[in-house]
């Protein structure tokens, strides 16, 4: 899933990056060694999030200001996060990343952040505290967009986060129907 875009980022960043190039190609040979060991779906998902060098092109390329590596980057790592193949650690530098992005003002880049945001926050990954906060506020930011496709995508990925948010709170917390006592 995650080659092509790999590819990709190294052909973009050929003469003016190549420290994001060289880390691409590593990346590609880290997917390929984990492929080799013929893992089943769940041992390969957690391979691929336990190796630290698969997300650094994608988090560089979102650190330059760059948007069409930015927007290749972010599609990444909203891949990675929806696949649940991020490690807890990096979630709180790739929201830091996502927030920096806002500020880019291009619409691709924004509606891929918005797409990020949305699998940061669906996903079976742990997020709460500090981190649910920052994504939701992610969300918020881009509800705040001059652009409207941008405006109006956030304003239905805020209804859906928030009622999933809500959904996995009563799950957690039983409420009793009739009195509306917490249990």
């Amino acid at each position: 899933i995650l080659q092509p875009d790999l590819r990709q980022l190294s052909l973009e960043s050929l003469k003016k990056y190549p420290d994001i190039k060289e880390a691409s190609e590593r990346a590609i040979m880290r997917i390929r060694s984990i492929e080799d060991q013929h893992l089943e779906h769940s041992r390969y998902i957690e391979a691929i999030s336990q190796a630290e060098d698969i997300c650094v092109p994608f988090i560089r390329s979102c650190e330059i200001n760059n948007q069409k590596m930015s927007a290749i980057a972010v599609g990444a790592l909203q891949k990675l996060m929806s696949h649940n193949a991020v490690s807890s650690t990096k979630i709180p530098h790739i929201i830091s990343i996502l927030s920096k992005l806002i500020d880019s003002g291009d619409e691709s880049v924004l509606l891929k952040v918005l797409q990020a945001s949305v699998s940061l926050l669906t996903s079976n990954l742990d997020i709460h505290g500090e981190c649910l906060a920052q994504s939701l506020g992610l969300c918020f930011r881009l509800y705040e967009s001059k652009l409207p496709d941008v405006q109006n995508t956030a304003s239905a990925t805020l209804r859906q986060v928030v009622s999933l948010i809500f959904e996995r709170l009563a799950a957690i917390v039983s409420i009793s129907p009739s009195d509306g006592k917490v249990q």
